[in-house]
């Protein structure tokens, strides 16, 4: 069996792959102990991709056959003429788009802290954007203004005109960014017809079966990239 951990800003997220497919999943907040044992144990490799406190890292990669932190100089399912300062999430990613579809052109669309696009056409990575995310959005009116608070329920609001601040606050940031996704699509198809184009991110369930394109869903993408980046450099 192949683990795979991203360790987030917030939290970690380990999966135990076995012939493709995860087996065993677990999300634990930063900052709570878990039993990294009971997973290592019964891993022939190890991957993690890591943007917090490396002492995060250290247990995880104690006790499977071989071990590896995510970084640029492992093989990739992927070519890319991108600096070695792309994001890990990012480069996972990547990697589980090009598996995805080899010869295809995809449209990684990442809502989490941030809203990242990533593009990989025929397995090279291209490049993309970076934006705010939903609650960093929330985050900053609050910063830069004397009276706007963050909603108590971060939720899509049911009528697009707000009554009321909160309501305003939420139309605002949740209907904006539906157009700003729906208007990259629009320019990434206008050029690549056949698009594919894959929605994942903690804060994607704000926006699935809200926009126009046919699009897959994949909460799990980041971890399944991981497990291919593990298996090319494991084997």
């Amino acid at each position: 069996m192949y683990l795979v951990v991203d360790i987030g800003n917030t939290a970690t997220k380990a999966a135990l792959f076995q012939d493709g497919e995860w087996v065993e999943r677990i999300r634990i907040p930063n900052g709570e102990g878990a039993d990294t044992a009971s997973m290592t144990s019964r891993a022939h490799a190890v991957l993690v991709a890591n943007v917090a406190s490396p002492e995060l890292a250290e247990p995880w990669l104690k006790g499977a056959g071989s071990s590896f932190l995510l970084n640029a100089s492992l093989k990739l399912p992927y070519t890319t003429q991108y600096p070695d300062t792309l994001g890990q999430d990012r480069m996972a990613n990547a990697a589980a788009a090009a598996v995805m579809h080899p010869m295809g052109s995809v449209l990684v669309i990442d809502i989490g802290t941030c809203l990242k696009f990533d593009f990989v056409h025929r397995s090279t990575f291209v490049g993309g954007s970076i934006a705010p995310g939903v609650f960093m959005r929330f985050q900053a009116m609050q910063a830069y203004t004397a009276r706007l608070p963050i909603p108590r329920e971060i939720r899509v609001p049911k009528h697009f005109i707000g009554t009321h601040t909160e309501e305003n606050l939420l139309s605002g940031v949740l209907f904006g960014m539906m157009g700003e996704i729906q208007a990259g699509i629009d320019r990434y198809q206008s050029i690549y017809p056949d698009l594919h184009i894959i929605l994942t991110g903690g804060d994607a369930a704000f926006f699935e079966g809200t926009l126009k394109s046919n699009i897959f869903a994949e909460p799990d993408l980041t971890l399944l990239g991981l497990y291919h980046i593990l298996k090319l450099n494991a084997t």
